[in-house]
């Protein structure tokens, strides 16, 4: 009887941690995925982003965050030459646009903050330079980092976005 106790207990702890680990991607600030993630990105610091960039963990934290957005942004940061970190920022930057996304995207990065476990992509191009980051689940916002070189980059764009000058000489230009 003692053992049979035992064992229901032992299924019930079981199923629990597989309820969480099930739902640990969904959490902004999990320990235990943010310690794995971090492992994974440290290793990879200085290499090709190939391997990180077909990560599953990755891929399932990406898709729903860049929504339509996915493919273009990732056949963007498939030219990244490698994954950088600065602090707690890891991230990877595209260096080109391939012909096929030009039309949609110009540029994309994709960010880690070990500190917080939070993903986040910024969009150069089409309609308005974005940074799109996971949010907390309990309904907080949490302001994505960038390190510095994305950070130039975001704001140049988004001055370049914001003069009507430049706008009408695009406009220009187009027509």
């Amino acid at each position: 009887m003692l053992n049979h106790k035992r064992a229901l207990q032992f299924i019930a702890v079981l199923t629990m941690l597989f309820t969480l680990t099930a739902c640990a991607s969904l959490l902004i600030g999990n320990r235990i995925q943010g310690a794995i993630l971090n492992a994974v990105f440290t290793q990879l610091v200085g290499k090709s982003p190939d391997q990180l960039l077909e990560d599953s963990r990755i891929q399932d934290r990406l898709r729903p965050l860049l929504g339509d957005n996915y493919d273009p942004a990732m056949k963007l940061l498939k030219t990244a030459r490698e994954v950088q970190r600065e602090g707690a920022l890891f991230y990877v930057a595209s260096r080109y646009a391939p012909d096929e996304v030009k039309g949609v995207l110009n540029t994309a990065a994709m960010v880690y903050n070990a500190d917080t476990n939070q993903m986040a992509v910024m969009l150069l191009g089409g309609d308005k330079p974005e940074i799109i980051g996971e949010q907390p689940t309990d309904g907080g916002f949490l302001e994505p980092l960038l390190p510095t070189e994305l950070k130039t980059a975001y704001d140049q764009a988004l001055a370049i976005k914001n003069n009507p000058l430049i706008d009408s000489a695009t406009q220009l230009l187009q027509e």
